[in-house]
């Protein structure tokens, strides 16, 4: 609760929970497309194959709902137009990967499957939202803000120096999920990462800016 809490600023319009012997979620909402309490996250598919929380905004997520053909998720759309359905509608639909190829705009999305107990954590093609992680007592935290992540966490911290150095340097922090904590690491840009039922991590590109240039 409290570390769900020191983000209210992100989302002061609810705080809401998900718990499981498997996963627990929090998020706190900022509404916008939808005002109702229909929209507020996690989010769970009806067909409960996966739960989700969604930051940010899908520019193109209107369009993209004539690609729904399955009639549980048109009858989903009927409930909102805002884009967390969207999503909730097209993941079940496509897939991951598909729905990573389709849409535009900025978001950190977690998306968990149940049967297969699969952890998916994607941060938007240029980076706009953030999404952290780290690992404690063979747990995976994960969260919008370091800060967040530090009130999970009962060992102390290490500071990663090179990591404070190398902006001062360059003026930026070369591409790495390096932050100044040394536990801590960040989705880097048009990433996404997987981490199975054993704790296992596995990072994949779905987006590099050199493919705008190729094509």
């Amino acid at each position: 609760d409290s570390a769900l809490n020191s983000i209210k600023h992100r989302g002061p319009d609810s705080l809401n929970y998900f718990f499981s012997k498997d996963i627990n979620l929090g998020f706190a909402r900022l509404s916008i497309q939808d005002l109702s309490q229909i929209s507020n996250q996690p989010i769970k598919h009806p067909s409960e194959k996966f739960i989700m929380v969604f930051n940010g905004e899908i520019y193109n997520h209107l369009k993209l709902r004539k690609y729904i053909k399955k009639r549980q998720n048109k009858e989903l759309l009927s409930k909102s137009k805002s884009d967390t359905f969207t999503m909730l509608a097209l993941i079940e639909e496509v897939g991951i990967k598909k729905t990573l190829s389709m849409i535009q705009g900025m978001f950190s999305l977690v998306v968990y499957f149940f049967k297969e107990k699969n952890l998916f954590l994607i941060r938007d093609h240029f980076g706009q939202k953030p999404l952290f992680y780290t690992f404690e007592n063979e747990k995976f935290i994960f969260g919008s803000e370091i800060k967040s992540l530090l009130l999970l966490k009962d060992k102390s911290l290490s500071i990663d120096k090179p990591s404070i150095v190398l902006p001062l340097l360059q003026t930026y922090l070369p591409d790495s999920d390096r932050t100044i904590f040394k536990s801590i690491h960040e989705v880097l840009p048009g990433e996404l990462i997987v981490i199975n039922k054993n704790l296992n991590l596995k990072r994949d590109t779905y987006f590099e800016p050199s493919n705008l240039i190729s094509e």
